[in-house]
């Protein structure tokens, strides 16, 4: 584990900023906008030490910053532009700076091609590499209550078997991203199978299936195109 640095929590706050979906289309989208929102305030904002996340709600982020800064002409004009308000502000604590650090860390190394895969980072480009195995890194952060910040990683070697070129090619092949395994394309169903006909699956998945022109095997979780 290694120290990071040390903050004062009581010179930082915290902010809940609420996006405003009504405007420039932005319904249409609220995950996208978001993220975007939450990528924007870092290329503009992390040379003054702020950090970002976004929330369980699409129409918030959350940022932790020195009180100096948030009251800011600079950061204040970035809101009406955005057309965004503060919709809570209180001091900053331990769990806050470090769901925002740890959000942080993934956008700063997506320049050094380290990409999210579920709780760890990839090296990339790994798509079409010829070398299977890949370096998966793990890391956690931790923030005592004396503003402490501490970095865990740990380091594991993962295999990935991307899509062959004659896999994509092959008119006959159709792609099921089911676990990132191909399934072929059937008519009917597989010897493996444990059912004997369609109509021993779920009525609701058969009725959903058939109208959208295929079939689905319950027991192996395999869903087949006519």
């Amino acid at each position: 584990m290694y120290k990071l640095c040390t903050i004062n929590l009581e010179e930082c706050e915290v902010v809940q900023v609420e996006i405003n979906q009504r405007v420039d289309g932005r319904s249409a989208s609220p995950h996208g906008i978001q993220q975007k929102m939450c990528r924007d305030f870092l290329s503009i904002f992390s040379a003054y030490g702020a950090l970002v996340a976004p929330q369980r709600d699409l129409k918030e982020i959350m940022i932790v910053a020195r009180t100096e800064f948030l009251v800011g002409t600079q950061f204040r004009c970035w809101l009406h532009k955005e057309c965004l308000k503060v919709k809570q502000s209180s001091r900053a604590d331990s769990l806050s700076v470090e769901e925002c650090l740890r959000y942080s860390i993934v956008v700063w190394l997506e320049s050094h091609h380290y990409y999210r895969c579920g709780k760890g980072l990839l090296k990339g480009p790994f798509l079409g590499a010829n070398d299977p195995r890949s370096l998966r890194i793990l890391f956690a952060v931790y923030c005592t209550s004396a503003g402490e910040i501490y970095l865990r990683i740990s380091f594991e070697v993962v295999r990935l078997f991307p899509l062959e070129p004659w896999q994509m090619l092959q008119l006959n092949f159709y792609v099921l991203y089911k676990l990132d395994v191909p399934v072929e394309r059937h008519q009917d169903l597989s010897f493996a199978s444990l059912l004997r006909g369609y109509l021993q699956t779920s009525p609701m998945l058969f009725a959903i299936t058939t109208a959208a022109g295929g079939r689905y095997d319950r027991q192996l979780d395999i869903r087949y195109i006519k």
